[in-house]
């Protein structure tokens, strides 16, 4: 939204992804961590200037706003904009080991399916604004909330220092991303304190809209395209596979198109390095596709539906003839759904809350497994005293049981993975118990459960086993 409204303006805004982040090169366990963040914001400020940008503003939430902070002098900044940015990174350490899921075998841990290895955690704990020796810029936007020891110490390394708190951070910060919404009171002020005439990039520089990266040993190419008016990063091997698929992986939760803690990125890249396409796409709503109206995306959002037939459909007009729709709980059940109409070889469903329907509340995980109890118990006892199965024997089924009987005649190779005790699985298991086997025994649905995985796939380390599966599955279509 703010690199929207600054554009609107006139100004070029360059918005950067960390090395190892999002969906910019390198893996999340490569060392030194911290030193390849801070060399990608400078890699970023001499883009700009490669495009003719004369005037350099940095703006960084949290973590991002103290680097933003303390490296301003040296990227040349003229204005830094720092939105609730930490102030210790030693606290910040501290908040992170608290909220976050230790890593096995290491002193690190994941939060958000962010991966803060040892070394990570203790490079951070060296930083601090208090030891700041010069001024950030010339002009510094301190927002939120800020500690008045900060606000004092930056004030007094010289430059013009303002401090506003327009309200809005509760609802962007601290909100898991379903319930999030965007701070406009925070947008706006950035707008307004950045009022001073646009100069725009002159473009000396070549846009550039596909990268090479390095993945695993292997290169392959990543473009930014537009699919059926959606936004998406195709990634293809150096040298596609003979009948290889198109793996598209579509929005989990309220996530953008880098998936939880950037697992869309990693399985897009494993499945085309075993020499397959992968596309990850953002719905309109979520991400960078358009808005269109339907901002800030929510799961189960019913217009997601008829965008992603009309997807699969645009893909298959552009020459995309082997494609595997795949998506985490919300898309997950979407997937499953659009496959029932759209022109797919394959759906691979990663923990599908199978008893969602269309009027069904959106809830969280800890709120669904509360709201769901009274549910899960009239499941558990219609499997003990045999009514779903009679039920079966009569031909009355689920949602759900038609749907597999569907995949069953059409011969739809489907892979459904779930975590261990997710409560998609315990539903298949107690509400379709003698279907589901009998199912299962033609081979055409299939369902694993990948040893310690957590519902959201926060847990990083076990990801490779995650893109084992997938490219399995994508080799058995193949």
């Amino acid at each position: 939204m703010l690199a929207e409204r600054l554009a609107t303006a006139g100004h070029t805004v360059l918005r950067v992804d960390y090395d190892g982040t999002g969906d910019s090169a390198g893996d999340q366990w490569d060392p030194h961590r911290l030193d390849a963040w801070r060399s990608s914001a400078a890699t970023g400020a001499a883009e700009l200037r490669a495009l003719g940008c004369c005037h350099l503003t940095v703006v960084g939430v949290r973590l991002g706003g103290m680097l933003a902070l303390l490296d301003g002098g040296t990227l040349e900044a003229d204005e830094v904009v720092a939105w609730a940015p930490s102030a210790s990174g030693k606290r910040h350490a501290r908040g992170l080991r608290l909220l976050g899921e230790p890593i096995p075998r290491d002193a690190g841990l994941t939060s958000g399916g962010v991966v803060f290895t040892a070394q990570t955690l203790g490079a951070l704990s060296e930083l601090d604004l208090a030891r700041t020796l010069a001024a950030p810029a010339p002009r510094t936007l301190l927002l939120g909330e800020v500690a008045p020891k900060v606000v004092a110490h930056l004030e007094g390394l010289g430059g013009s220092v303002d401090h506003q708190d327009p309200g809005g951070s509760d609802v962007a910060l601290d909100r898991s991303t379903e319930d999030a919404e965007a701070a406009e009171a925070v947008v706006d002020a950035i707008c307004e304190w950045m009022a001073h005439p646009a100069a725009p990039a002159g473009g000396r520089a070549p846009r550039r809209s596909s990268a090479k990266v390095e993945w695993h040993g292997a290169r392959l190419t990543e473009e930014v395209v537009v699919v059926a008016g959606l936004v998406g990063v195709l990634t293809e091997p150096s040298e596609p596979r003979p009948g290889a698929s198109t793996l598209v992986l579509l929005n989990p939760g309220s996530g953008s198109h880098v998936g939880p803690g950037r697992a869309w990125v990693e399985y897009a890249r494993f499945a085309a390095v075993a020499g397959h396409r992968a596309l990850r796409v953002d719905w309109r709503g979520w991400g960078e596709s358009p808005d269109d109206g339907y901002a800030p995306g929510r799961p189960y959002d019913e217009h997601t539906y008829a965008e992603t037939v009309e997807l699969v459909r645009a893909l298959a007009a552009d020459g995309h003839d082997r494609i595997v729709l795949s998506g985490l709980c919300a898309s997950a059940w979407m997937a499953l759904q659009v496959a029932r109409v759209a022109p797919v070889v394959g759906v691979i469903a990663f923990n599908p809350q199978m008893y969602w329907q269309p009027g069904d509340p959106v809830l969280s995980q800890v709120d669904t497994g509360i709201e769901r109890t009274p549910r899960r118990i009239r499941e558990e006892r219609g499997r003990r005293w045999g009514l779903w199965s009679a039920l079966d024997v009569l031909g009355l089924r689920s949602r759900v049981g038609r749907w597999l009987d569907e995949f069953t005649a059409a011969r739809l190779p489907v892979l459904v993975l779930f975590a261990e005790g997710d409560d998609g699985l315990d539903y298949l298991h107690n509400r379709l118990g003698r279907h589901l086997r009998r199912v299962l025994r033609q081979g055409v649905v299939r369902v694993e459960v990948v040893e310690g995985i957590d519902h959201g796939m926060h847990r990083a380390w076990l990801r490779p086993a995650v893109a084992e599966a997938v490219v399995a599955q994508l080799g058995r279509l193949g």
